[in-house]
């Protein structure tokens, strides 16, 4: 049985990514044999949960084998959405992971899973059944939780819990589709900076012929 794990994300959202080669001895260095198609992807994440939300996760890990887990850093703000079929969600979906299914979302006790429909006309969902005044479509993906949940109690009945969700499928990180030249990606737009600077540098590939005298 699989569940919708709702509760957003309390701070910076940390993925990790996780390879596993074989190491071949090699004359001047070493090779390595990929022994995973896709990196192994774990979401750490941490709530701040009341008490009547800390208890609904606690009959969730009882009951559920596997969840959806909201990509949150991936999240797209969509606004007002109207329950009914074939509804327009009106927002750009070509740079992120959500594919047919995602979650529309606006509070903990607000929410959704929804199929998406992507046409020259964006983004729209199969159907809605509930209405929403500031809502977010957010990736879903598949996972575990190996390690639990972890929670600490303060005396404000606030809980600060934690927990480690694996994802069972990954993509392929070395697949793009972005258009290409010479197996480069090529960016269509400017980076978005939201704090800090991008630093870029550009350099004309030069080759060189090497001669071998017998």
């Amino acid at each position: 049985m699989s569940q919708i794990w709702p509760f957003p994300q309390r701070s910076e959202l940390i993925e990790s990514l996780e390879w596993l080669t074989d190491v071949f001895r090699a004359k001047a260095s070493e090779q390595r044999l990929a022994l995973r198609t896709a990196p192994r992807r774990i979401f750490n994440l941490s709530h701040l949960l009341t008490d009547l939300e800390y208890s609904s996760a606690r009959a969730m890990l009882r009951s559920a084998t596997d969840f959806y887990v909201p990509d949150w850093a991936q999240a797209v703000n969509v606004g007002v959405v109207s329950s009914g079929s074939g509804v327009n969600l009106g927002t750009d979906l070509d740079y992120t992971d959500i594919d047919t299914a995602a979650l529309l979302w606006e509070s903990p006790a607000l929410f959704e899973q929804v199929e998406i429909a992507i046409s020259s006309g964006g983004a729209s969902a199969t159907t809605v059944v509930n209405t929403y005044t500031n809502a977010r479509l957010i990736p879903l993906w598949l996972a575990h939780a190996p390690e639990g949940l972890s929670t600490s109690r303060s005396p404000g009945q606030i809980n600060e819990c934690s927990i480690a969700f694996q994802v069972h499928e990954n993509t392929d990180l070395g697949l793009s589709t972005y258009a290409q030249y010479r197996s480069h990606d090529v960016l269509p737009t400017c980076p978005i900076i939201g704090s800090g600077s991008f630093s870029e540098s550009i350099v004309w590939e030069v080759g060189s012929t090497s001669w071998l005298l017998y």
